[in-house]
């Protein structure tokens, strides 16, 4: 919905046709060009669709892996939208980024109050720990291992929220590298990195808090950083029109009981007469690629050869044969795939930058 915002907004006071670029996949879970030709249609835009499939990704990798300044696990979607527009003569383009930080959209704003409210409870159960136990087979490991790691306050920083957008938890963050001792100072330096942070807005609405962390760490951090990165490879300035110091100012100072509830109930209920019905009625889906898929299908053996191969600048620092292990959670469906791949673009980046 944030895009089409976007597009809704800008269309209402353009003279001219409003240039849209999306991205179309086979696989209809990650496909949401129905919609954007939807709102193409309603605002009258010249529309553009990258159909993107595994084998075209993999053709890409080298040059997107290329354009980042440093290794991220996120970008080459942005990578390739911005190849697009660029190709069709375009200098500058409007992201919808910062609708889901400042209005509520990421499951973090559902999933944190309640953990937060069920902890103490929790601990007082000791039959609880025994229960982790027997999800183990039942559910993802990776998601097991988050739970175990919260109950126990192992959290990966100083709040809930950095456990949950942690790629590894703490074991096995720990077992990657060989140097434990060091791992372990580094993880007591960024709990007290993010303790700085949670001091800074200090804050009883958990809903501000949140939205307060996930704009000024993963969408700062992050997001932002690999869009500008990747849209300049092309080259391409991207604006981010709710990043508006105005807007966001004002979202901080609202109460967060008027923004919790449905997933950006505020942005939908204010812009719904501006879009297609079925626009703000569906599901977030996100701008993400089927790399779950792709990753055992046309990907697996570009990034197992990269993942499974010893790296002369890594030895003595990252563990061969945990890194080999992720692999194999992954392809065994214990983990997802966001764990090897951040592993293959820090192998990929440093054999290429760092040789």
């Amino acid at each position: 919905i944030d895009s089409s915002v976007v597009v809704g907004n800008l269309a209402s006071i353009s003279d001219d046709p409003v240039t849209t670029l999306t991205i179309g996949f086979q696989e209809k879970e990650f496909d949401e060009s129905a919609y954007s030709q939807e709102v193409s249609e309603k605002f009258k835009t010249i529309h553009h669709v990258l159909r993107l499939d595994e084998d075209q990704l993999l053709q890409a990798l080298p040059t997107s892996l290329s354009a980042m300044d440093q290794p991220t696990i996120d970008g080459i979607n942005t990578y390739l939208i911005s190849r697009s527009a660029n190709e069709v003569g375009l200098k500058v383009a409007l992201s919808g980024l910062g609708g889901d930080e400042l209005f509520g959209g990421y499951p973090s704003f559902q999933l944190i109050p309640k953990l937060i409210q069920r902890k103490k409870l929790l601990n007082c159960l000791p039959f609880m720990k025994w229960g982790v136990g027997l999800c183990k087979g039942l559910f993802p490991s990776d998601q097991v291992t988050k739970l175990e790691h919260w109950l126990q306050g192992k959290l990966s920083g100083a709040h809930e929220y950095y456990l949950i957008r942690a790629l590894f938890c703490q074991d096995p963050l720990t077992h990657l590298f060989s140097d434990k001792t060091q791992v372990q100072a580094e993880i007591e330096k960024d709990y007290q990195r993010t303790q700085n942070q949670i001091t800074h807005f200090a804050t009883d609405d958990v809903f501000n808090q949140i939205s307060y962390l996930e704009t000024f760490h993963y969408l700062q951090n992050m997001l932002l950083r690999d869009v500008d990165m990747m849209s300049m490879a092309h080259p391409l300035e991207v604006r981010v029109p709710f990043m508006d110091h105005r807007l966001v100012e004002m979202m901080f100072n609202l109460p967060g009981k008027e923004k919790a509830g449905p997933a950006k109930h505020l942005l939908v209920d204010s812009m719904k007469s501006l879009l297609p019905q079925n626009v703000w009625k569906r599901k977030k889906m996100g701008f993400a690629f089927p790399f779950e898929k792709w990753m055992r299908g046309a990907l697996r053996p570009e990034i197992e050869t990269v993942l499974l191969s010893p790296l002369q600048q890594l030895e003595g620092l990252l563990s061969h044969h945990a890194v080999a292990n992720v692999w194999n959670d992954f392809l065994s469906g214990r983990v997802s795939w966001s764990r090897p791949w951040s592993l293959y673009v820090l192998k990929s980046w440093i054999n290429k930058n760092l040789s």
